[in-house]
Formats: structure tokens, C-alpha cells, sequence
């Protein structure tokens, strides 16, 4: 996942970065990150492997199934 204006960077455990929105992990993954908490220009790094967490962010973005 690559959005062009995405506020939220996460690297994976394998070094895969995916850029993300925000307000989706806010709204689908209840605790992302508390009110406030400034993510902007900042990466965050999981310990899941890259294909976990592409399938994982698959569920934060609204899409026909």
C-alpha cells in the first residue's frame, strides 16, 4: 500500500514500507494510536512480516469484496 497522501508510514520487520491514511487505522483498528498522537513524518516499525501486514492493512480501506 502506497497512498500518495498518506500520514502514516509503517515498515515491516522484513524493511517493506506502507504508506497509509490515518483516519482508517482510527476507524478499523480500535487503540492504533491515541488521540493527538503525531505520526506525520515519522516511521513506524512492526515486527510482522510484510505479507502479514498487506493482507492485515487490506481490511482498513474500504473495498468491494
Amino acid at each position: 500500500m502506497c497512498a500518495a497522501d498518506a500520514d502514516v508510514t509503517s515498515q515491516s520487520a522484513d524493511g517493506v514500507l506502507f504508506h497509509l491514511h490515518k483516519k482508517n487505522l482510527d476507524t478499523h483498528a480500535g487503540g492504533f494510536a491515541p488521540p493527538g498522537f503525531e505520526t506525520q513524518g515519522k516511521t513506524v516499525k512492526l515486527t510482522e512480516h510484510s505479507t502479514t501486514l498487506e493482507l492485515l492493512f487490506q481490511f482498513m480501506y474500504p473495498q468491494p469484496q
